[in-house]
This record gives C-alpha cells, sequence and structure tokens, in this order.
C-alpha cells in the first residue's frame, strides 16, 4: 500500500528548525535543539515550537507525553507547528511503558501480576481506575466483582493489543486476553504460550502521546510518526476515537474503535458494502484518497473489521471501481457486483440515459475463479443486498423515472446449477409530490421473523407543504409480505404516538438482528422545520414495532453525536453495516467527518472508525 509522502512547502523557512534525538550521546534537554546538541526528548521541543516552526525527530522509541502549550489560529494550515522523522527514519511515539513484573502462575497460560506502583501515586493518572465510557471517565476500580468492567488501561504483546475481558472466567477460558482484577492492582493475563514471554509485552501508563493544554481547534503536523498504545488518544475525552457508549434503559452498548483502514482517508459514500467472503473473512471494496493521489485497492480483513489489509493479488477481472460482495451462506456462493460506463452513455433506456451497466460475477470455489460478467441492469443504484428466509434473494435499487427517483427490488432465484441467479424485477415504489420534492431512494430492507419484508426509504429533497410531511424532513417505510413482489404504500416513519420522525434528506438504514429477532432502524434526527440533507450530527438507533411498523421511542440509542470541539462541518452518514458471525453484533463502520465542504486540514484525520453494536438479549 503507498504511504503519505512528506511534500515540503514554503512555510518551513518561516519558522525554527529543532533537532531531537535520544540516542545521540550529546543529546540533552538543556541543548540548543540543533543537529549538532540536540534535545534528548520531544517534549522539550514542543515547548519552544510555535507557528510555522518544525520539529526533526530522529529514530528511536519516545515513551513520552507531548504537551502542546500553544493554541494555533484556525485556518492558518500551513503554519502550524511540524513534528516529522527526520528523513529515513523510524519514529516511534508510545503511551506504553514495557512491563516485566513477577509473574504468578495461575492455571496452564494463564498469570498473574501486580501493575506498577507508580500508578498508584498521589495525583498520578491510572487508566486502569476509569471506565471506557463516552463521557468523562468514571472510576470502575476497586470493584465488587465477579464482573470486571473495561478500563481504558490496554496489555500489548508484541505490538498487537490483548482482548480485555470483564471476569476472571472469560480470561481463563480465552487466549490472548485479560483482566484487571476487583482490587484494581492485579492484572490477570491468558498468554498465547505456555508461560509469559521474557520481553515484548506492554501496558498503557499515559493519558495522550500529543496533549493539548486547551480546548478549541488543535492543529499541529506530523509526518512519518507512528503513534500509538495511549489510553485517551483523541485531544479530549469527548472526541476520543476509542470509546463505549452505554444507554442506559435500553441495553445497546456501542464499542467504537479504530481508525480502521489505518493511514488512509477512505469516503463512506465510495465504500461496497462489506460483506463475508467465507466463514471468517469480511471483505469491503472502497476508493482510498490519498494526499496527492486516488488510488484503488480491495480491502481486506481477518479479525472482524478491527484490522484491515489490501488483498496482494486480486483478479484481474477484479474491477477499479468500488462495488460489493454477498456470500449466500446456505448455497456458499459468492456474488460480486459493480458499475462500469457505458460506450452509449446518451442512448435511452427505461430508467432514462443509460449511463452505467450494473455488472455481477458468481464464484463457487471462494474467490478463486469468478464466472463471466453478467449485465444486471442500467442506469440503476444497487444497495445492501439480503437473502429471504425461503431461499431468494431481494435486492433493492433506485431509478430515475420523469425527473423523479424511484425504488424498487430485484428478486433473484437460483438457478439449478449455482451458476448465477435469475433476476425478476418488483414493482416501483414512488411518493407524490407532496410527501417529497425528489422521490424516495437509497432503500435498505430486512425481513422480520414471521417473513415479512420490511423497507425503509430516504426523502429525497425534501417535502412540500402538505398534510403528510409539513415541509419537514422524514424516513419513508413500506412492507411486503410476499419477498418483495407487492408492497404497501410508502409513508411517512412514525413512532407508537402517530408522531413524525423527523430525520434530513440522508442515508436510511434497517437491519434484522439474528440475536434478538427484532427489526431495527438507524436514521439521523432532526428537529422539525428542517429538510435539508446537511443535519446529520447524531446517528440513532431503534426497535421497530412489528404490528404498527413504527418506531418504539423508548428503544432509541444513541450510537454517535456531534461535539462541541467539533467543527461545523462534521456530518455522520453513509455507514455500512455487516452481522458479526457468532456474536451477534452489528459492525458499523462510518467515517468522523462526512462533510463535501469540511477542510481537508481542520485537524480531523478522515480514517473510517469502526462501531461494534451488541443489542440486548
Amino acid at each position: 500500500m503507498q504511504r503519505l509522502v512528506y511534500v515540503p512547502n514554503g512555510s518551513e523557512r518561516k519558522g525554527r528548525i529543532f533537532h531531537v534525538a535520544q540516542r545521540n550521546p550529546k543529546a540533552n534537554d538543556a541543548n540548543p535543539g540543533t543537529k549538532t546538541l540536540p534535545f534528548k526528548t520531544i517534549s522539550k521541543a514542543a515547548a519552544l515550537a510555535k507557528m510555522h516552526d518544525s520539529v526533526v525527530i530522529d529514530a528511536g522509541v519516545y515513551r513520552e507525553e507531548i504537551i502542546l502549550p500553544e493554541k494555533t489560529p484556525l485556518f492558518d494550515y500551513f503554519g502550524v507547528p511540524s513534528f516529522r522523522a527526520a528523513p529515513g527514519k523510524k519514529v516511534w511515539i508510545r503511551g506504553s511503558d514495557v512491563f516485566a513484573p513477577e509473574w504468578r502462575p495461575v492455571a496452564g497460560s494463564v498469570y498473574r501480576a501486580r501493575l506498577p506502583e507508580e500508578l498508584f501515586n498521589e495525583g498520578a493518572y491510572n487508566p486502569y481506575r476509569l471506565s471506557t465510557l463516552m463521557d468523562a471517565p468514571d472510576a470502575v476500580r476497586p470493584c465488587a466483582g465477579p464482573m470486571l468492567p473495561e478500563t481504558l488501561g490496554q496489555l500489548y504483546l508484541n505490538d498487537q493489543p490483548l482482548n480485555q475481558l470483564t471476569s476472571e472466567a472469560d480470561v481463563l477460558a480465552t487466549r490472548n486476553s485479560f483482566a484487571i482484577l476487583a482490587d484494581g492492582r492485579e492484572v490477570l493475563v491468558h498468554f498465547p504460550g505456555r508461560t509469559p514471554p521474557q520481553d515484548g509485552v506492554e501496558l498503557t501508563i499515559r493519558q495522550r502521546c500529543f496533549k493539548p493544554l486547551f480546548k478549541g481547534p488543535v492543529m499541529i503536523q506530523t509526518v512519518g510518526l507512528d503513534v500509538r498504545h495511549a489510553a485517551e488518544p483523541g485531544p479530549f475525552c469527548r472526541c476520543r476515537p476509542l470509546t463505549i457508549r452505554c444507554n442506559p434503559g435500553i441495553g445497546i452498548v456501542v464499542h467504537k474503535t479504530g481508525p480502521v483502514l489505518d493511514g488512509d482517508e477512505a469516503t463512506c459514500s465510495d465504500m461496497g458494502f462489506p460483506a463475508y467472503v467465507s466463514a471468517t473473512s469480511i471483505v469491503m471494496r472502497t476508493v482510498v484518497t490519498k494526499i496527492g493521489t486516488n488510488s484503488r485497492y480491495v480491502a481486506e480483513s481477518e479479525d472482524g473489521g478491527r484490522h484491515w489489509c489490501p488483498v496482494a493479488n486480486p483478479s484481474e477481472a477484479d474491477p477499479g471501481a468500488p462495488g460489493s460482495y454477498f456470500l449466500d451462506p446456505a448455497k456458499n456462493v459468492l456474488i460480486r457486483s459493480w458499475q462500469r460506463d457505458r460506450p452509449d452513455a446518451d442512448q435511452e433506456g427505461s430508467f432514462g440515459k443509460m449511463s452505467h451497466e450494473v455488472m455481477v460475477q458468481y464464484s463457487r470455489d471462494g474467490a478463486c475463479t469468478w464466472t463471466a460478467p453478467e449485465i444486471l441492469d442500467c442506469s440503476t443504484y444497487y444497495y445492501r443486498l439480503i437473502v429471504l428466509r425461503n431461499g431468494e434473494l431481494l435486492w433493492p435499487y433506485e431509478c430515475t423515472q420523469d425527473g423523479r427517483l424511484k425504488s424498487g427490488v430485484m428478486i433473484g432465484t437460483w438457478r439449478a446449477d449455482l451458476s448465477g441467479v435469475n433476476w425478476q424485477r418488483g414493482p416501483l415504489l414512488e411518493v407524490t409530490p407532496g410527501q417529497s420534492g425528489g422521490g424516495a431512494c437509497e432503500m435498505q430492507v430486512c425481513q422480520f421473523p414471521d417473513g415479512r419484508v420490511f423497507a425503509i426509504l430516504r426523502q429525497q429533497g425534501g417535502g412540500l407543504v402538505s398534510d403528510i410531511t409539513r415541509g419537514w424532513g422524514v424516513k419513508f417505510r413500506s412492507v411486503s409480505a410476499d419477498n418483495g413482489r407487492t408492497w404497501s404504500a410508502l409513508e411517512p416513519l412514525t413512532d407508537e404516538e402517530g408522531g413524525l420522525v423527523y430525520s434530513g434528506s440522508s442515508w436510511p438504514g434497517t437491519i434484522a438482528s439474528s440475536k434478538t429477532g427484532k427489526v431495527y432502524v438507524l436514521f439521523n434526527p432532526i428537529v422539525p422545520n428542517w429538510w435539508g440533507c446537511e443535519m446529520r450530527l447524531a446517528v440513532h438507533i431503534a426497535e421497530v414495532d412489528p404490528e404498527r411498523l413504527c418506531l418504539l421511542k423508548k428503544t432509541i440509542a444513541v450510537i454517535e453525536t456531534r461535539h462541541p470541539e467539533h467543527h461545523q462541518f462534521v456530518r455522520f452518514s453513509n455507514w455500512q453495516v455487516v452481522e458479526e458471525r457468532g456474536t451477534g453484533r452489528w459492525l458499523l463502520f462510518m467515517k468522523l467527518a462526512i462533510s463535501e465542504y469540511c477542510p481537508l486540514r481542520l485537524g480531523y484525520d478522515f480514517a473510517t472508525y469502526r462501531y461494534a453494536i451488541s443489542l440486548p438479549e
């Protein structure tokens, strides 16, 4: 994978250059910070660096919390202090320290040890007593047990995080795991081997690697640095990218981790739908944008979307444009779809000018070989494919007719030899101009346990002043009792009291949980009197009443929301979801900043984050 390349600009000439080299025998923080008399710590250089200054760091592992005392102007993108690795040198900044305690055996590969005593000094930061809640962390150690709430502390083995579990019994049963015991002073670890390794174990000590002393637009430039293992990596705890959001009284817990697709700028609206391609492997094709490049690759994850890597040698037939995979678990046949431009793009078709065509292929050997590409459709856009209980496939799509967006489904039946699918087009769903200025689109579907198919759609262009929407943004819903062959009329989604569920003209979502047997909707909530598409300041999830097809207000839970420190252009939308096998959790992938107008250098990483949504029993 191509990495970011530092491109110098004229701003360096306006400021000073400080040098840091911890391995240099002459290094000392009392030095002037020149190349011949460098500083020993990055913190010393950071204390002096102001606008336009640069800090050049020589090779080494720097275990320090770097304080940022200066508040830099918001829109002076090229004048911010720069922290960069010296040319050709590898620089690691770690929030962790080497952990070499006296390990005491418990059973088999399970050992216990005391945490470092300095964590318990008065005024010391101790992540092993703090919760991982979204807001200010509470103290969760010591505790009564036997349940051991997760903490901000983390252990690493050979630079890989061990899984933090919530009971001693779970650790005893799970390799590569640990738990902070009830007294908060000891850790229980289940190693992969019979004995603890002689080295390679580290534990988080510091709150942050770069720590600003103010709230607001934190703006520094970092180039070529590997920054890891801090307890709270974000600038402030309310915006930190590693969080657990508990929704009291509802039971839905959201673990936000990331970034995934590390080091890349992956736009969610350009992602294919993540899907299993084998019993363990999730694949998601995406367009990845890097500074100065526009490259595409196939990203694959073997651990539930925690880490992604490019597929080394994708098939020559693998399209460059973003697309999607789908594995029918009963047939064990893989479907791959993508779009390609048509040479006769100006020719009129059933749905307007045939600007592109949707292609599909099938594989019965785990993506080793594929059938010849088949044209599924023209001038349409397809969304998340599902398999029904009767074995048929349902594939939502949208098209344009008479200047308005309409939606429908393709109904698929497997051929006898499993060489492909025979597709049949269902009826189009549409709304009146009074219900929506531009129609209804981005259809998402799932199935109730009784076999009915539930659909939710985006309102395009807002509603006109009418008795139905009164100009406010909504989502539309419909239901089919015959596997997509007929549908009820589109109606605005309401709550159990009949009130409209206000939502902008934005991405809709619906999922059916194999764990709970319930159907849920995902949406961007808004206040009344707003119908546009920019109000994407939060993402909620709520249960759907199977009888009345309404949203149950008491089940609304928050997945993500904008915080005061976020810039006004930050949006949350265009998420992609897949249900994790074995756990029943739903994995949602979404960017921190979604607005197309958000300046690229506004301090956000533009990576895609992973939200693991645990639903109650």
